[in-house]
């Protein structure tokens, strides 16, 4: 496998990946309130049945403008595509943000997301970013794990960010 920068000609291939997930659990939301404080818990809860997820309408827009993106990378092997991310650095805050991050099914949990995620970590810190951060519905229980995997702490939610009402969960990463 090797790790390069995107390329023209590999904008077809990144949207033939299917990045849809199945999963049996998801980060269930409770919500408290007891006088002025406000309590919200996320619970781990295994669902009645496998939910198959398919790509969110917008997906195809991770191609647009990929030439501005600050970190646009691909997974190869051979003339094959089998993973991509891309990162956008916020100068200001000193974050980087990983927008997405897909690796074929087939080749899903083979160490192909985690040397993508290693690449942005290098490549953050030598740009010296402070922390990356990282976002998910609730219901992407793949990618939260995932992302707890290699160090990602739970940092936030929002409830109202995503068209369709699903609960997004921010996780970060400290590069210090």
């Amino acid at each position: 496998m090797i790790l390069r920068s995107v390329q023209a000609a590999d904008v077809k291939a990144i949207l033939s990946l299917d990045v849809s997930y199945a999963t049996d659990w998801v980060w269930q939301m409770e919500q408290k309130v007891s006088g002025s404080e406000i309590a919200t818990y996320f619970r781990t809860t295994r669902l009645p049945r496998p939910l198959k997820v398919d790509p969110a309408t917008d997906w195809a827009a991770v191609t647009d403008n990929w030439q501005e993106r600050d970190l646009f990378i691909v997974a190869t092997e051979g003339d094959h595509i089998l993973g991509y991310l891309d990162l956008t650095a916020d100068r200001k805050h000193n974050i980087g943000w990983i927008d997405h991050v897909a690796v074929a099914p087939v080749r899903r949990r083979t160490g192909i997301g985690s040397a993508l995620v290693a690449e942005a970590r290098a490549w953050s810190k030598r740009r010296k970013l402070g922390s990356l951060m990282a976002e998910t519905q609730t219901k992407n229980y793949p990618a939260i794990r995932f992302l707890q995997k290699y160090g990602f702490t739970f940092c936030g939610f929002n409830d109202r960010l995503y068209p369709q009402r699903d609960i997004v969960v921010f996780f970060s990463f400290n590069l210090d």
